[in-house]
């Protein structure tokens, strides 16, 4: 659990008792492009919508924690990615979600910029952004191997309760400047050659019991979508290196741009929420 420190908790405070003067519901979000879409779809003259910052940098733990501590008669809740979270509790068949009380997540995808994606269609997303059908196939690839990646560290790291220190950051920062793999086991021995000796153990256990085509196997047979492997800070990298050269507001403004709200508000996420709001009798809407 994340603590909050003396400052960040009066800021908390602030924002909770300013909302309540004004006689609003409260909407806590993890970033600035969540914050930026529940603003473009919903009425925020009726609520306010604040983005967590904590100096522990996991807002979203920052997050379900602060929900899970308010009172009852707050009216508030929390909107975070579900990450790999759903697709771990798919393929294992462990519960994590939801989070808690008034914790409202982003499953069945990972995070918000693959509901907006999703809900364009990946392959006309990825065309208007001017790349071609071998670069949107490849962008389509790279993603989902880093997401089988990133779900096999997870996996590891609750059989064996410990953490590996892969560096995943450093790999996605590769992709963006060039590195764009032919196939999941370059991608591996890439992030392996740039990560600590600690995880080598982790490094032999995938390819001991061949884990990575195990996984692929499934994620071909079970016919898992994109949305649910894939997020959007991957697929950003992946248009970096294939030579999508733009600012991040850029990108996000026209991700937003030419939305079809009717389709939008019947994603998973936004039906939670406005089921949220109708118990409290919000015109969300």
């Amino acid at each position: 659990m994340v603590n909050y420190n003396a400052n960040e908790y009066l800021i908390y405070q602030k924002m909770i008792r300013s909302s309540q003067r004004k006689n609003r519901p409260l909407i806590f979000v993890e970033g600035k492009f969540d914050h930026k879409v529940i603003c473009s779809f919903f009425n925020t003259r009726k609520i306010d919508v604040e983005k967590i910052s904590s100096p522990s940098k996991n807002n979203k733990q920052s997050l379900i924690q602060l929900i899970s501590g308010l009172n009852s008669d707050i009216v508030s809740t929390g909107i975070v990615d579900a990450d790999y979270d759903w697709i771990y509790q798919r393929l294992y068949d462990e519960e994590i979600l939801p989070y808690g009380r008034n914790i409202i997540d982003t499953a069945p995808h990972t995070d918000m910029n693959l509901i907006l994606i999703e809900s364009k269609g990946l392959e006309k997303y990825l065309s208007n952004e001017g790349l071609n059908k071998s670069q949107i196939k490849t962008v389509n690839d790279v993603s989902k191997w880093l997401g089988i990646l990133r779900t096999l560290k997870n996996r590891y790291e609750k059989r064996n309760d410990c953490i590996v220190h892969i560096k995943l950051k450093d790999l996605r920062i590769e992709i963006s400047k060039g590195f764009i793999p032919n196939n999941i086991q370059d991608l591996v021995e890439k992030c392996s050659t740039i990560s600590p000796i600690s995880s080598r153990r982790f490094f032999d256990d995938m390819d001991r019991f061949k884990r990575l085509s195990k996984l692929l196997n499934r994620y071909e047979k079970e016919g898992f979508e994109f949305y649910e492997i894939t997020n959007g800070h991957d697929i950003t990298a992946v248009m970096r290196g294939l030579g999508v050269n733009d600012y991040h507001y850029h990108m996000d403004k026209r991700l937003l741009k030419d939305i079809d709200r009717e389709i939008i508000l019947q994603k998973n996420l936004f039906l939670k929420l406005k089921k949220w709001a109708d118990m409290y009798s919000i015109d969300l809407i």
